[in-house]
């Protein structure tokens, strides 16, 4: 599937919010949009699923122009379904009754197959006859995503899908998602800008900046050898390193600076020979993990662990580094 878009430009109030965007991707399996708040992201959605009249500039799927509002009485495109952060659905009526109304134009029978393949798929056969108002954000998230399926698109555009979900629901989610893709064969694109979701997630990855795609790739290849700063610090935590120490000289080079992720450094009580010492000054838990803060020369820099338990480290402990050079190749 081909999605092309040649000199999009979009403006509200004089503000240009896309410009001279341009972008020709052979959409497969799941695509994310990774980019801060305000980038774009959720306008440029809009104007994908023809739901907002562009200033100028073009848009096709597959040599089908996708043509805005003003030229046509029912916004949208016939092969494209948008999920939108503000979920629109009835509230009063029941699960059942909201697929119900979107699959109106099946019959019964039609209907019924439909809605079970769907919450088949979703996860939410227990909770069709349950009220809509009654069920967590995570839980209408999949209502939506199902009613947006109900008409048998071939683009599946998402909005934040994870913004009201819990970290177990999300991890469901992720799992019916790619049900879906591997099951209907329906591509998905979906915007985010937390890094997990897309690096988890996604086949392939973009970089919105400003408006415009800086660079794409898959998640390895945009978390361990980004061409740009941005890119690193939208795909997961930096250090950056402004020593000129021969222990960093392994470590990768973005426009100019030496980037170590914090999974990138081993630490050890044992010097060896391409250690470099450390103070620790800071241990922070969060659950599954550890950000342990040390001072190296005049530099902090952090690095993330699982083995605090195992290697018994207090704050004010002199420790050794260790960058590990194959999780950079």
């Amino acid at each position: 599937m081909l999605l092309k878009i040649n000199g999009l430009n979009f403006s509200i109030e004089g503000n240009q919010i896309l410009d001279d965007f341009n972008l020709q991707l052979n959409l497969k399996g799941i695509t994310a949009i990774l980019g801060t708040n305000g980038s774009g992201k959720s306008t440029l959605l809009s104007l994908i699923a023809g739901y907002l009249q562009p200033s100028s500039g073009s848009l096709y799927l597959n040599e089908t122009k996708i043509i805005g509002p003003d030229f046509k009485l029912i916004p949208g495109h016939p092969e494209i379904a948008l999920v939108r952060q503000d979920m629109r659905l009835t509230p009063y009526a029941t699960v059942r009754e909201n697929l119900s109304h979107v699959l109106r134009t099946y019959d019964e029978n039609g209907q019924k197959l439909h809605i079970n393949k769907l919450s088949r798929l979703l996860g939410f056969e227990n909770y069709l006859d349950k009220t809509l108002k009654f069920l967590s954000g995570g839980e209408q998230q999949r209502i939506s995503i199902a009613a947006a399926l109900a008409n048998n698109p071939s683009l599946l555009l998402l909005d934040e899908p994870f913004s009201q979900t819990d970290i177990n629901l999300k991890s469901q989610l992720k799992i019916h998602l790619r049900n879906i893709v591997d099951e209907i064969g329906v591509k998905i694109l979906f915007v985010t800008h937390d890094p997990q979701e897309a690096l988890s997630m996604a086949d392939n990855i973009l970089i919105l900046q400003n408006g415009k795609i800086i660079e794409e790739g898959d998640s390895r290849e945009l978390y361990y050898k980004p061409k740009y700063k941005i890119t690193a610090e939208l795909t997961g935590h930096c250090n950056w390193i402004k020593s000129k120490s021969q222990f960093f000289k392994n470590a990768m080079t973005v426009e100019g600076e030496y980037l170590v992720r914090p999974d990138q450094l081993e630490i050890s009580n044992q010097k060896n020979e391409n250690s470099f010492k450390a103070k620790v000054h800071k241990i922070e838990f969060c659950g599954l993990y550890n950000f342990i803060y040390l001072q190296v020369d005049q530099e902090e820099i952090y690095l993330k662990t699982a083995q605090i338990s195992n290697t018994n480290i207090v704050l004010g402990q002199i420790v050794y580094l260790n960058i590990v050079k194959q999780l950079m190749n």
